[in-house]
């Protein structure tokens, strides 16, 4: 009786190594996706600022573009004046 007593002993001992190194390892991989976790929400943050930074561009240049036109295109008036009297499809 002593024997098969010592080898189911044995055999949840061996059970409960095999669970501790299941648990280490759950827990390393937890921690490297909490890792990653951590890197994508930092990457995330800075691309969101680069795209606040690229609207903020694009609205400067389209005001710089709007400032040209006005500044150096002839008005829509101008254009047509000269035409006013005449056939545009001939």
């Amino acid at each position: 009786m002593k024997s098969s007593a010592a080898a189911r002993d044995n055999k949840i001992l061996d059970d409960l190594a095999v669970m501790q190194a299941d648990i280490a390892h759950i827990t390393e991989d937890f921690v490297t996706i909490k890792n990653d976790f951590v890197t994508i929400k930092e990457q995330s943050a800075t691309l969101q600022e680069h795209v606040s930074q690229l609207k903020v561009g694009q609205a400067r240049t389209s005001r710089i573009v709007s400032g040209m036109e006005n500044r150096f295109l002839p008005k829509r008036e101008e254009l047509i004046g000269p035409f006013k009297n005449k056939k545009i499809m001939e």
